[in-house]
């Protein structure tokens, strides 16, 4: 007997009637798998998508985890033609190994978007309490979903605003976004959200100004955003955006409408529906106000044309696509080695060094040793001297600036720490010609004179070096 749980909400599937839960409804029946590892955010989110038709191919509340985990339910739906989409609310990870395993070949198939909390360490010591388990660090978590095609999203609305553009435009090929507004304020805004999210603006090409400027306005932007002026009607939309469809540096449009005097915002989505399916590239709306601007989203949603009330929510979701295609891609690469210039003469020396070494009847490099092949390849390294007595540990510490680290350089002692052989932060010659001597003491009595060869001085460098 397998078992889902415990401390959970329990399992719907809304396309046969079946409701092993204590919600009070059966979800509407959907191609969305949602799995949430906190029974609440599931009934949240169940009486969420009843008010906006959402549906589910399936519902599971994963709790703790005891026994079936991530892996096992997104195999299942994977292979579930009923599932178009499979979100994840998580806490933890729970074994990684099958998440990612899973998650890498559904993904290449099928969406995966992740709302993973946990992020603060605050926040992570309450998903602990909470589902008894731990997070994780979540730098590695975050490059482990990029690299298994995961999306990662960071608010309960993204996840559901990508299953929609996920499921009605393409991916796009690049970060290039080209906007077409009405307004100057919701051009910046997206704008603002579109390059601190790591988007460009798509280039307007020398032929799409010129054909602009028939048109428009003399004072529209001559620049994206595209600016058409606050008094624009349906055919300067019209106009504007079959110029817009046709640009070639643009990986995705997104197309602004607020309700001004002259706006009809049903006849501007009417003319936008012929634009919904572009080869490649994503088309996106922001229908802004309420009333007046209802029947245009209505249109534009018919139309498959993902409609938002912010300009910013839209720049978001193109960028989680965009995002989204970038993990996908990342799954079909494979490392090549590049050989710059120089590299022959680069590879020539290193062998070099490495055979000093064999032939003296060493396996391993000392430190500075090391740090010289690194350097030979142009990875950049720590400043490093080898000196021979505590004047020129003094002196190469005048010449490098303080604060320095002291390290012993052995041919037959790995770890140093233990033998008394690292002194960190010398902020003084006082410091270095104490540190000098105690390492002699220490190194002598722990190791044997013997091991004891000219110590290593490094600058002190905490991002580069924390030996």
């Amino acid at each position: 007997m397998r078992l889902i749980g415990p401390n959970c909400l329990g399992v719907m599937s809304p396309i046969t009637g079946f409701n092993a839960t204590f919600a009070r409804r059966i979800a509407r029946p959907g191609n969305v798998g949602f799995l949430s590892q906190s029974g609440a955010m599931c009934t949240a989110v169940l009486d969420w998508s009843l008010r906006e038709q959402v549906g589910f191919s399936a519902c599971v509340s994963t709790g703790s985890m005891a026994d079936i985990g991530w892996g096992e339910l997104i195999d299942h739906l994977g292979n579930d033609p009923k599932t178009r989409s499979i979100v994840i609310y998580m806490e933890s990870v729970g074994d990684a190994r099958s998440f990612l395993s899973a998650a890498r070949e559904v993904a290449l198939r099928k969406p995966i978007i992740v709302l993973k909390a946990g992020r603060t360490e605050q926040a992570a010591k309450a998903a602990a309490s909470h589902t008894g388990t731990l997070a994780g660090s979540d730098e590695v978590l975050d490059a482990a979903f990029r690299r298994c095609g995961v999306l990662r999203v960071d608010h309960i609305s993204e996840i559901f605003d990508m299953v929609k553009v996920l499921a009605l435009q393409p991916q796009p090929q690049g970060p290039r976004l080209l906007i077409v507004t009405n307004a100057g304020g919701p051009g910046v805004l997206a704008t603002d959200a579109l390059l601190s999210g790591g988007g460009e603006l798509a280039p307007l090409s020398e032929h799409a100004i010129i054909g602009l400027n028939e048109f428009l306005p003399p004072h529209w932007s001559h620049a994206n955003p595209v600016d058409l002026i606050g008094d624009a009607g349906p055919e300067r939309y019209d106009g504007a955006l079959a110029i817009a469809a046709k640009e070639p540096d643009t990986d995705g449009l997104l197309v602004i409408m607020t309700p001004q005097g002259m706006t009809d915002p049903a006849r501007i989505a009417e003319g936008l529906q012929g634009y919904a399916k572009l080869p490649g590239k994503p088309v996106l709306a922001s229908w802004m106000g309420g009333v007046d601007a209802a029947p245009g989203r209505r249109i534009l949603n018919n139309a498959g044309i993902p409609s938002f009330a912010f300009p910013d929510t839209a720049v978001r979701s193109f960028l989680h696509m965009w995002k989204y295609s970038y993990n996908l891609r990342g799954l079909y690469e494979t490392p090549a080695i590049v050989e710059e210039p120089g590299f022959e003469s680069s590879r020539a020396l290193a062998e070099a060094m490495i055979r000093n070494v064999r032939d003296s009847g060493r396996t391993l490099l000392t430190e500075a040793e090391s740090k010289d092949l690194l350097h030979v390849y142009g990875i950049p390294v720590v400043e490093t001297r080898v000196v021979a007595d505590a004047a020129d540990a003094v002196a190469a510490a005048d010449s490098i600036g303080y604060p320095v680290v002291l390290k012993l350089n052995s041919t037959t002692v790995t770890h140093k720490t233990e033998a008394g052989g690292v002194h960190l932060n010398l902020i003084d010659a006082a410091a270095v010609r104490k540190a000098f001597s105690a390492m002699r003491e220490s190194v002598s009595e722990k190791a044997g004179h013997s091991t004891l060869r000219e110590p290593v001085f490094n600058r002190w460098s905490l991002p580069m070096d924390t030996s």
